[in-house]
């Protein structure tokens, strides 16, 4: 579980595209779901994905079970694709995002869904009360104000968030 510590909002860089984490779920639900997400499925689980064509760099050569937390247990958990208790499985938006239809709507469903605090990023005492907030929708929500229709709404808000996520 991660931990809000300051006012500033984030959101993971790892991978660099959301767009990179399909085949990094793939490998997930192929080869390790209804497991357990411990230490050896984490360490083998970033040796599948270093030993594939999709994957760019070395990971954290030091502690491997980081490089697949790093990967997995921040955007694609954080983004509601993946469940890794009990068990790993991945969620129906999970599925959806890897089934090569309507991608970028499923990825922005959830990005819109997005909030802090979240069952996985609680607020610290220092900052208790600092949000509330679903960063991705209150974006949206002012494009709205700017919309002729609700289409235009959805055709601004999908086309900025594709931008600015270089899809």
């Amino acid at each position: 579980m991660a931990y809000l510590k300051s006012k500033t909002l984030f959101f993971t860089t790892s991978p660099r595209t959301p767009l990179k984490m399909i085949p990094e779920i793939e490998i997930l639900e192929k080869y390790f779901e209804g497991e357990l997400w411990n230490k050896d499925t984490q360490i083998e689980f970033i040796k599948k994905l270093a030993d594939g064509k999709d994957f760019q760099g070395e990971g954290f050569a030091k502690e491997l079970a980081f490089s697949a937390r790093d990967r997995i247990n921040r955007a694609p958990k954080a983004l509601g694709f993946v469940d890794l208790k009990p068990k790993i499985s991945l969620t129906q938006a999970g599925k959806s995002f890897i089934s090569g239809k309507r991608t970028e709507e499923v990825l922005l469903r959830q990005l819109l869904k997005f909030q802090l605090p979240s069952p996985y990023h609680k607020e610290t005492d220092e900052i208790k009360g600092t949000f509330g907030v679903k960063p991705y929708f209150e974006y949206s929500m002012e494009q709205a104000k700017i919309s002729k229709d609700e289409n235009d709404w959805y055709e601004k808000v999908k086309n900025k968030a594709l931008n600015w996520l270089n899809i």
